[in-house]
């Protein structure tokens, strides 16, 4: 007969057999609010006579953890993957709650981001051996080994970790809305960094919706336009393939647009777009470039297709194309009025799309340079 030992297990004396004496640590992880009760207090007491039915109870309490966290992760998430994935509907939260099995709850939680990959699919081996230690008979009988796997996963996955409020699109909205210029606090980005995929798609989908609509006042769409760059660090990069895709298809076979670029490249989806579309669209911004004479007359309109190519991040594309081609030339510009630049030189680099001839008209502007303001180019 396997020797017991004694275990305090939630402020309770019990005698397990000595092979499910790890039991004991895991159970000390579960939190104080599930630790008290009911359904735990049962897993405790079967614990030292029924190491089968306390598992299979372990696990009806991770899953109602589990249901309860969907619950508070926010309905219109749980109703959004659910459609995604084909899952059961879910309008209320005891569609959660009271219809929802076993298998529907971990794919929910797992396509709603509670859970990783990894967890998912321990969950599930969990389950299975659950259902295993249900039908008991001559061919398969519980091992000890079998116990501890279901305990400690449910523990460590589920039992033992608070709730997360996952960050909504109204607190985002409202800090766009705002007539002053967006700033996000260090918490609402920690909050963004953790939301899965289905709420950063979410959110960054809003954002663009806010940043291309006319309708809306400046000052919201800048915001909205700051805002998905401060995300674009913490996006993860399925939402920024998804996006890029929406980008695409909103185009219907069209160019691409300024207002395209820009959004994309606020949220560093641009690598993401179809190259050949990207090309055009800066080659199209270099000839209009290059077509502006370089006399000093003409100063003033170099900087808006300059600003353009900066904003649609033009700057990284000519890069990365230019090492390429070796067609990459690099121009400085010196604001007239130093009272707005602190008398920095904005550098900015201009692809040459239309191999060395364009090279060799941007190299014509290199006499301005006995200018203090001035533009200056060189081709490197």
């Amino acid at each position: 007969m396997a020797s017991s030992k004694s275990l305090v297990i939630a402020g309770t004396v019990v005698n397990v057999p000595a092979d499910l004496e790890p039991v004991g640590t895991f159970l000390a992880q579960i939190r104080p609010e599930w630790q008290a009760k009911r359904l735990v207090q049962r897993v405790i007491s079967l614990l030292p006579v029924d190491a089968s039915s306390a598992c299979q109870r372990l696990l009806n309490a991770a899953i109602k953890d589990l249901q309860s966290k969907i619950v508070i992760a926010g309905i219109d998430l749980a109703t959004e993957a659910a459609k995604l994935h084909k899952l059961p509907p879910v309008t209320k939260p005891d569609d959660v709650l009271e219809n929802y099995s076993t298998t529907n709850t971990i794919d929910l939680a797992y396509r709603m981001g509670l859970l990783t990959r990894p967890e998912w699919r321990r969950l599930m081996r969990a389950y299975d051996i659950r259902k295993d230690l249900e039908h008991e008979d001559d061919e398969y009988e519980a091992q000890y080994e079998d116990c501890i796997y279901v305990f400690s996963t449910c523990i460590d996955i589920v039992l033992s970790k608070d709730p997360i409020e996952l960050i909504r699109i109204s607190d985002v909205k409202g800090i766009i809305e705002s007539p002053d210029k967006a700033s996000f606090t260090p918490d609402l980005l920690e909050d963004y960094g953790r939301a899965p995929e289905v709420r950063q798609t979410e959110i960054v989908r809003m954002l663009v919706g806010v940043a291309r609509s006319p309708k809306q006042p400046d000052i919201v769409r800048q915001n909205a336009a700051e805002a998905l760059r401060s995300l674009e660090p913490l996006t993860m990069g399925k939402v920024k393939i998804t996006i890029a895709s929406e980008i695409h298809d909103n185009l219907q076979g069209q160019v691409l647009q300024p207002v395209d670029m820009k959004i994309a490249a606020s949220i560093g989806a641009v690598p993401y777009l179809k190259q050949r579309r990207v090309s055009v669209f800066f080659a199209d911004l270099a000839d209009k470039l290059v077509k502006i004479p370089p006399d000093w007359e003409n100063h003033s309109n170099h900087a808006d297709p300059l600003n353009a190519i900066e904003d649609t991040s033009g700057k990284r594309v000519a890069a990365a194309l230019g090492a390429e081609t070796g067609l990459c030339s690099t121009v400085t510009w010196r604001p007239p009025s130093s009272r707005d630049y602190s008398g920095q030189a904005a550098k900015r680099c201009v692809p040459s799309w239309r191999r060395w001839r364009q090279a060799s008209l941007l190299q014509r502007w290199s006499p301005i340079n006995r200018s203090p303001a001035g533009w200056r180019g060189c081709v490197t």
